[in-house]
Protein backbone atom coordinates (compact mmCIF):
# COMPACT_ATOMS: atom_id res chain seq x y z
CA UNK A 1 0.00 0.00 0.00
CA UNK A 2 1.22 3.69 -0.50
CA UNK A 3 -0.21 6.58 1.41
CA UNK A 4 0.24 10.40 0.67
CA UNK A 5 -0.34 12.83 3.35
CA UNK A 6 -1.39 16.35 2.13
CA UNK A 7 -0.69 19.38 4.32
CA UNK A 8 -1.93 22.93 4.44
CA UNK A 9 -3.40 25.32 6.25
CA UNK A 10 -4.05 23.20 8.86
CA UNK A 11 -5.73 19.95 7.06
CA UNK A 12 -4.64 16.92 6.61
CA UNK A 13 -5.68 15.00 4.09
CA UNK A 14 -4.69 10.88 3.78
CA UNK A 15 -4.86 9.12 0.61
CA UNK A 16 -4.08 5.29 0.43
CA UNK A 17 -3.35 3.39 -3.23
CA UNK A 18 -3.92 -0.90 -2.84
CA UNK A 19 -1.27 -2.43 -5.36
CA UNK A 20 -3.98 -5.54 -5.00
CA UNK A 21 -7.97 -4.31 -5.33
CA UNK A 22 -10.85 -5.00 -7.03
CA UNK A 23 -11.19 -2.94 -9.89
CA UNK A 24 -14.29 -0.55 -9.88
CA UNK A 25 -17.19 -2.30 -11.56
CA UNK A 26 -18.39 -0.58 -15.03
CA UNK A 27 -21.37 0.92 -13.16
CA UNK A 28 -19.33 2.81 -11.22
CA UNK A 29 -17.38 4.81 -13.88
CA UNK A 30 -20.39 7.20 -14.52
CA UNK A 31 -21.17 10.17 -12.26
CA UNK A 32 -24.69 9.74 -12.35
CA UNK A 33 -24.82 5.84 -11.72
CA UNK A 34 -22.17 5.82 -8.73
CA UNK A 35 -23.74 8.63 -7.32
CA UNK A 36 -26.86 6.40 -6.68
CA UNK A 37 -24.56 3.80 -5.24
CA UNK A 38 -24.65 3.88 -1.99
CA UNK A 39 -21.39 3.45 0.45
CA UNK A 40 -18.71 6.04 0.52
CA UNK A 41 -17.44 6.81 -3.34
CA UNK A 42 -16.43 10.46 -3.46
CA UNK A 43 -15.56 13.19 -1.06
CA UNK A 44 -15.70 17.39 -2.13
CA UNK A 45 -13.22 19.92 -0.99
CA UNK A 46 -14.97 23.24 -0.70
CA UNK A 47 -13.34 26.32 -1.76
CA UNK A 48 -13.91 30.05 -1.98
CA UNK A 49 -12.28 30.38 -5.74
CA UNK A 50 -13.95 27.64 -7.66
CA UNK A 51 -13.22 28.92 -11.40
CA UNK A 52 -9.38 29.47 -9.93
CA UNK A 53 -9.67 25.93 -8.74
CA UNK A 54 -10.81 24.57 -11.81
CA UNK A 55 -8.55 26.31 -14.09
CA UNK A 56 -5.20 25.84 -11.77
CA UNK A 57 -6.59 21.98 -12.17
CA UNK A 58 -7.07 22.13 -16.32
CA UNK A 59 -3.51 22.41 -16.20
CA UNK A 60 -3.00 18.99 -14.22
CA UNK A 61 -2.96 15.32 -15.77
CA UNK A 62 -6.45 15.06 -13.85
CA UNK A 63 -9.43 13.35 -15.10
CA UNK A 64 -12.25 15.54 -15.19
CA UNK A 65 -15.86 13.73 -14.76
CA UNK A 66 -17.59 16.98 -15.48
CA UNK A 67 -16.98 20.70 -16.46
CA UNK A 68 -18.15 23.10 -13.95
CA UNK A 69 -21.60 22.83 -13.49
CA UNK A 70 -24.58 25.07 -10.87
CA UNK A 71 -26.31 23.76 -8.17
CA UNK A 72 -30.04 25.30 -7.63
CA UNK A 73 -28.63 27.37 -5.12
CA UNK A 74 -26.47 29.07 -7.92
CA UNK A 75 -23.05 27.65 -6.47
CA UNK A 76 -21.01 26.04 -8.49
CA UNK A 77 -18.94 22.39 -8.54
CA UNK A 78 -17.30 20.32 -10.44
CA UNK A 79 -15.84 16.42 -10.30
CA UNK A 80 -12.81 14.90 -11.20
CA UNK A 81 -11.80 11.59 -10.44
CA UNK A 82 -8.38 10.10 -8.74
CA UNK A 83 -5.97 7.56 -10.64
CA UNK A 84 -8.71 4.93 -9.35
CA UNK A 85 -11.44 6.66 -11.11
CA UNK A 86 -12.96 7.73 -7.37
CA UNK A 87 -14.84 10.57 -7.48
CA UNK A 88 -13.53 14.10 -5.70
CA UNK A 89 -16.14 17.13 -6.15
CA UNK A 90 -14.76 20.07 -5.95
CA UNK A 91 -17.34 22.88 -4.61
CA UNK A 92 -17.85 26.74 -4.26
CA UNK A 93 -17.89 27.51 -0.50
CA UNK A 94 -19.05 31.00 0.62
Amino acid sequence: MTIAVLKRDGICLELFEFKKHKKLPGYRKTLDSDLRTLGVKHFSFGVKDIKGAYTRLRHTRLCFATDMRPFDNGLRYFFVKDPDGILIEVMESK
